[in-house]
């Protein structure tokens, strides 16, 4: 099913990962489970490099994640992780407020230590 030097492969049936599908499914990330929505998020990320407006649109959305209650511990670090690098003085408070959980202490620390 892969392409070969004689013909490429056609899948008629694919579709690519949508904004908002993939904020409703980047918290519910568990190891062992697909990253599909966190490699798109990486390359939504480095398409935004230098947009200042749409990397902050993405900050927003990443900050969803961190404050709702539902998302995984492993979905806050990968975010965490992620917000490191990229992030701005908006996401600060919400890293600040998950340094009382302890599972996510050393991604919090990491990521303040980085973003200051």
């Amino acid at each position: 099913d892969f392409p070969t030097a004689a013909g490429a492969v056609l899948r008629p049936d694919f579709t690519g990962v949508e904004f908002d599908e993939a904020f409703a499914n980047l918290g519910s990330y568990e190891i062992g489970s697909s990253t599909l929505y966190f490699t798109w998020l990486q390359s939504q990320i480095r398409k935004a490099s230098g947009d200042e407006e749409a990397l902050l649109t993405l900050e927003r959305k990443m900050v969803e994640v961190l404050n709702n209650a539902a998302s995984t511990i492993e979905a806050k670090k990968l975010i965490l992780k992620e917000l490191s690098w990229m992030g701005s003085d908006y996401c600060l408070p919400a890293v600040k407020e998950l340094g009382s959980v302890p599972e996510l202490k050393d991604a919090v620390d990491f990521a303040l230590t980085r973003l200051q």
